[in-house]
This record gives structure tokens, C-alpha cells and sequence, in this order.
């Protein structure tokens, strides 16, 4: 039980706010209309704010109550609704009619919680319900808009009902959002979601709705997850363009402008993994060269090792291959933003068969020598040369532990003429350009003067993603 004679409704509401993981704003929820009614003092506005916040505590706790049928958490809910009517009592009177929308919002809630039970057992649903469901779930959100327009003395009445339909769309696209993340837990639960409601509807995924693991990838693989992100868009950009028509800059236009960019940024992240996934099946191809004979290993547990090995070598080490999602919206500009490499683990593979090969007595010149081949082809074509981790990079830099694997398959194969050709000036860049006092070379080879603009910008992204002071002495 919350020590509610003890603590202020201001130091309550800073105590659940310690460990609460909701947005850092519904902290402070009525601020963020504060810029349209500009007669709200601050005191007012840190009221209300506690009034709002602790009232989203109590909604959650009887979210708990009916969902898991929790009553244990009703004690609380019933202390928290208690603090807030206080604080709006001594803000409003008893007779206000401030009441009248207290209740209109009261009874659109529970609306909701009626709506949101009756849902899993329909068999068709109309969007439009979905997303009178969404609206009114957010009933009490929208109260902050009430507050401050009563406050205001009713003045702007257009002002406030734009408000209101601006928070109507944002709440629609933060609760597709929401539907996408919580997708797994939704279905376990039994919740309704309108992701998994729009899954249902596709072909050949009915089999599938006990494991919610496997549906969460259908979710992505069939396109609806990119559909939902698509509705959510839609209605945070419809927000936008009505708070754009009141023309005031505040709290609130930011809040969905930064709603909208995350859910971008999501779409784009989901469409290339679909990409990649792709991209895996694609690779997963017939070898263009032979693997290594290895009758002579009497070994059962290596033999089965290099059989393995060479399993996935004749599918194009599909499996071995390393892919990233590295977007334009992140700064990377490059022709594809999914990227794959096996340039590092393939080398160090290399290294491991070619002592299997040494200790069984394996001829394996062939095979390293078209490993050697391969490995060529993927080094930087630029003034520096070298490996780097993701060649299709341009923002990623050759670096010296890729360096040093390819040279040590050179070595196994005699190629002193391949370490001249192809690794002799990154060596000297980084031995005469990027060591330091104790000796120690650093990670990026990278010339340190009269950089050109790549060259900058590999050493911006080093300082700010990948980390410049990795240093460690290097066998090369």
C-alpha cells in the first residue's frame, strides 16, 4: 500500500515515476498542450501533471485487475484515483463543469474495456472499431486537453476540438505501434490484436497459431507487419497535419513528429530483415569450387566436423556469412543498406582446417588456393586497401585484425608475393601512421593527415559507433 498520508501527490507521483518505463512525457502529459492555452500558470500546470500521472498508474493497476484478474493491486488503484480527484477538486470546486467532461471521459474508458473483452471472439472487425477502441482506451489522455481548455474559460473551442482529433490519430498510430511490439505476449495472453487479426486473414498460417514464435515471424514475412506500420504512419502523420493547422510550436507537435520518425525507422528496419532473410535463401547456392578430400581423418568427431564444414561450404557458407542493417536513416550511404561478409570468420575457419590439414596430412593447396582467390576479391578497392569488416561499407574502414587473419592464410600457402601485392601499404599506414608510444597499433587503418572525404567520415563513424582506442599489438 502506497504511504499516501505521508507523501505529497507530487512526491507519489515522483516515486512511481522511478520505476516506471512508460514514455519519459506521461509524466508530465498537460504540459505538452501548454503552448495552446497560454494563461495556464506553472503551478496549475505541475497539478494537473501530478493529478494526470498518477491517475495513468491507477489505470494501469486496474488494467492488471481485469486482464489478469490481479485484485490485489485495487488498493492501490483506489488510493491513486483518490489523490487525483483531490488534486482536481482544489483546482476545480465540486460544482464545476469541469465534471461533466470528467465523466464523458470515465464512460468512454470503460467503453474501451468493453470493447477490448468483446474483440477476440468476433470474427470480423471493422478497422473502424479497432480504432474507436484505440481513441477511446485513450480517454483519459485526453482529459489533460480538457483540463487546460476549462481553464482557459472555453476559450479557442477550435483550437481544442483540433486538439482532440490530433490526439484521436496519434493514439490510433501509438496503438498499432504497441500491437507490433507486444505481437507475442498479445497472443499468449488471448489479447486482440489487430497484427495478429490481420494475420488470421492470410493463407496457410491457421496451423501455425500455437506457437506465437513462428506467427511472430509470418507476422513479418507475409507483409503485415509492414501494413500495420504503414496504418500507424498514416495516423501520426494525420496528427501532424492538424496540429500544423493551429500553427503553434509546442511539446506536443514534437512528441508525434519523434513518434513518427521512430516508426520509420521500425518499417525500414523490418523491410530489410525481410531482405536479409532473402538474401540468406539466395546465397544458399552450389559452389562454384571443390572442397578438400578427408578420407585420411580417423578422428569420428573431426570427421564429422569437416563434413558439416563441408556441407555448409557447398551451399556458399550461407550460415557463416554475417548480415547487418546499416540504413540511410542512420548516415550510411551506400548502394544496398543490408550488407554481408564472411570475410573475418571465413579466414579464421581457414586458419582451424589448415592445422586439421597439417595434423591428418591433408592436401589441401587447391582449396586455399581459391580460398586466397575469393578473399582478394572482397578487399577494399581504394588508396588504402585492406579488409574491412563489411566491404559494401564505404563508412567502415579496413582494420588490422582482417588484415592480419588474410595475411596468415598467405603465409600457410607460401604467398609472400599476395602480402607484397596486397597488404604492404596497410601495413605501412598503420605502422607509420597509427601506432602509438607503447607500441600498440591501432584498429583503423586510416592515413591520420590529408584524409579525403570517405576517409573523413570512416573516422567520424569510429569516434562516434565503432570505437577509435581499441589498440593491441598485432602479430603483423
Amino acid at each position: 500500500m502506497f504511504e499516501s498520508t505521508i507523501l505529497s501527490s507530487n512526491q507519489l507521483a515522483d516515486q512511481l515515476f522511478s520505476n516506471d518505463h512508460s514514455p519519459k512525457y506521461y509524466r508530465h502529459y498537460p504540459r505538452l498542450f501548454s503552448d495552446y492555452f497560454k494563461d495556464i500558470g506553472n503551478n496549475q500546470l505541475a497539478e494537473l501533471s501530478d493529478a494526470g500521472y498518477l491517475y495513468y498508474q491507477a489505470t494501469l493497476l486496474l488494467d492488471t485487475l481485469v486482464d489478469d484478474h490481479d485484485f490485489s493491486t485495487l488498493p492501490k488503484s483506489l488510493v491513486l484515483q483518490e489523490e487525483t480527484i483531490k488534486i482536481l477538486t482544489s483546482i476545480y470546486g465540486l460544482n464545476s463543469s469541469f465534471w461533466e467532461l470528467w465523466s464523458e471521459r470515465k464512460r468512454e474508458y470503460f467503453e474501451a474495456v468493453a470493447i477490448e473483452k468483446k474483440l477476440p471472439s468476433m470474427t470480423d472487425v471493422l478497422f473502424e472499431t479497432y480504432t474507436d477502441l484505440a481513441d477511446k482506451k485513450s480517454a483519459f489522455g485526453k482529459v489533460a486537453i480538457d483540463c487546460l481548455w476549462h481553464l482557459s474559460k472555453h476559450k479557442s473551442n477550435e483550437v481544442y476540438q483540433d486538439l482532440l482529433e490530433s490526439h484521436r490519430h496519434f493514439s490510433i498510430g501509438f496503438q498499432l505501434c504497441d500491437d507490433i511490439k507486444d505481437f507475442e505476449e498479445d497472443i499468449t495472453k488471448g489479447q486482440f490484436n489487430w497484427g495478429v487479426y490481420l494475420l488470421n486473414q492470410k493463407k496457410n498460417v491457421k496451423e501455425y497459431f500455437t506457437d506465437a514464435s513462428v506467427l511472430n515471424k509470418l507476422f513479418y514475412i507475409k507483409g503485415v507487419a509492414h501494413e500495420v506500420f504503414k496504418f500507424a504512419i498514416d495516423h501520426f502523420q494525420k496528427a501532424l497535419d492538424i496540429i500544423e493547422r493551429i500553427n503553434v510550436e509546442s511539446e506536443w507537435k514534437n512528441v508525434v513528429i519523434e513518434m513518427k520518425k521512430t516508426a520509420i525507422r521500425d518499417l525500414d528496419i523490418a523491410n530489410h530483415y525481410i531482405e536479409t532473410i532473402r538474401k540468406r535463401v539466395e546465397n544458399k547456392k552450389q559452389s562454384a569450387t571443390h572442397f578438400f578430400t578427408s578420407a585420411s581423418v580417423t578422428n569420428p568427431s573431426i570427421k564429422r566436423g569437416l563434413d558439416f564444414i563441408q556441407s555448409q561450404f557447398e551451399e556458399g557458407y550461407s550460415d557463416l556469412k554475417h548480415r547487418m542493417y546499416l540504413g540511410a536513416l542512420d548516415g550510411f550511404d551506400n548502394a544496398s543498406q543490408i550488407h554481408e561478409s564472411d570475410t573475418f570468420p571465413r579466414t579464421m575457419l581457414n586458419d582451424c582446417l589448415f592445422a586439421v590439414a597439417e595434423r591428418y596430412n591433408i592436401e589441401m593447396t587447391a582449396f586455399l588456393t581459391n580460398e586466397c582467390d575469393y578473399l582478394i576479391e572482397q578487399r577494399n578497392i581504394d588508396e588504402v586497401g585492406g579488409w574491412g569488416y563489411f566491404p559494401t561499407v564505404k563508412e567502415i574502414a579496413a582494420d588490422i585484425d582482417d588484415l592480419a587473419q588474410v595475411m596468415q592464410l598467405f603465409i600457410h600457402l607460401d604467398r609472400s608475393d599476395f602480402i607484397d601485392q596486397f597488404c604492404s601499404k596497410p601495413i605501412l599506414i598503420a605502422l607509420t601512421e597509427r601506432t602509438s608510444a607503447d607500441g600498440g597499433i591501432e584498429t583503423w587503418i586510416i592515413p591520420k593527415y590529408n584524409q579525403s572525404e570517405i576517409q573523413q567520415k570512416q573516422e567520424l563513424f569510429n569516434q562516434t559507433r565503432w570505437g577509435e582506442r581499441s589498440r593491441h599489438r598485432s602479430s603483423c
